[in-house]
């Protein structure tokens, strides 16, 4: 019993010293596992949302600075304008920026030297500076279906356009480019989108997020290489067109928070926020159902539907921590359709308001 007593003496020490060694064992075992995995998804910046400025051809400087007044007004603290990048046919690899000269660089070209121009109105009003570049093809009407013969070709133009892009991007001060916009047959070519985020990686440090087509985004295999899971936010409401001309602000928010349920997992999973590129609807009676149409000639004016689709959208994810920024389509300046996407004017500026406020105060 002494004997026994005395051993449990001398043996206590030991037993401390090998509990705080398997301890500091655990411990480092659990650090250096952390430092592999995905980074952490609630460690996002303060929200950055605002609009896109859409507008088309040779837009002017007193265009756009009513724009920008108009989108400061209502709250916005962030802008993304369009860079139009054009190729002779679906099929050809001859991609360029529109309304420039052969061997122009961006800066150099009509629409670079008018953005140029603006930059000191962007600072004037606080607000930072997006880029999104927007492919388009003669005789194709949506940039989804772009599809080059030699794609390598296609990849090594695109990719020196967007080291361009992001040398203006950075002189610049923005802080966002997007290096891809709805290419859905195009971003099935991983290897291809991993060698041009590499090379704007090199001129450009800001954040470089991606605009899939929303049925699309899930699908997207190198999300790693990127800052966000962005898509255009373009998720229908309502299944059936006249349906959702009536459904209520409460039937679009079940049907908001449904799509909340499939994209914050997916964020998560890959371990990054979300960027809402693109969001709309049309001031049309199909804002619900088909919030990406443009066919206005064939669609009734409703105002009222696009107010609701905004108050819903708000009412679910103002308050989302894991959406970084949002970019509303249709900031325009320009007399547009009434039918439009553009909010502003109409009675979804309320909501539209409220939204950005909020955001503002996370």
């Amino acid at each position: 019993m002494v004997f026994g007593a005395r051993m449990r003496t001398f043996l206590k020490p030991l037993r401390v010293f090998f509990h705080g060694l398997i301890a500091l064992v655990v411990y480092l075992f659990v650090v250096t596992s952390m430092m592999g995995a995905a980074p952490l998804v609630h460690a996002v910046p303060p929200p950055s949302d605002g609009f896109v400025l859409t507008q088309w051809g040779a837009w002017t400087p007193q265009e756009a600075i009513r724009a920008l007044d108009q989108a400061h007004a209502a709250g916005a603290r962030h802008i993304s304008v369009l860079v139009m990048l054009c190729q002779s046919s679906q099929g050809a690899s001859d991609i360029h920026f529109c309304e420039a000269a052969p061997g122009q660089n961006f800066q150099e070209t009509s629409q670079g030297k008018r953005l140029s121009a603006l930059l000191p109105e962007f600072e004037a009003r606080g607000l930072s500076l997006g880029l999104i570049p927007f492919p388009r093809a003669a005789g194709l009407s949506s940039r989804q279906w772009i599809w080059p013969k030699d794609p390598k070709s296609w990849f090594r133009n695109y990719g020196d356009l967007l080291v361009d892009l992001g040398g203006f991007a950075r002189e610049a001060g923005a802080t966002e480019l997007v290096v891809g916009s709805e290419l859905t047959r195009l971003f099935t070519l991983e290897k291809n989108w991993r060698a041009v985020i590499q090379r704007v990686r090199g001129v450009f440090s800001g954040h470089l997020t991606l605009s899939p087509f929303f049925l699309q985004y899930q699908r997207i295999r190198f999300w790693d290489a990127l800052d966000s899971v962005g898509v255009s936010f373009y998720f229908p409401l309502s299944l059936r067109k006249r349906r959702g001309a009536k459904k209520s602000v409460d039937e679009l928010e079940r049907a908001l928070r449904w799509h909340r349920g499939h994209l914050v997992p997916f964020a998560k999973k890959v371990g990054k926020p979300l960027t809402f590129v693109e969001v709309g609807y049309p001031a049309t009676e199909v804002a619900a159902a088909r919030p990406w149409d443009f066919q206005f000639e064939k669609r009734q004016l409703d105002l009222a539907q696009q107010a609701r689709c905004f108050e819903a959208f708000r009412r679910v994810f103002s308050k989302e921590p894991l959406l970084r920024g949002f970019q509303i389509w249709g900031l325009s300046g320009q007399t547009v359709n009434p039918k439009a996407f553009e909010p502003l004017g109409k009675p979804a500026e309320i909501p539209v308001r409220k939204l950005l406020e909020e955001r503002a105060g996370m």
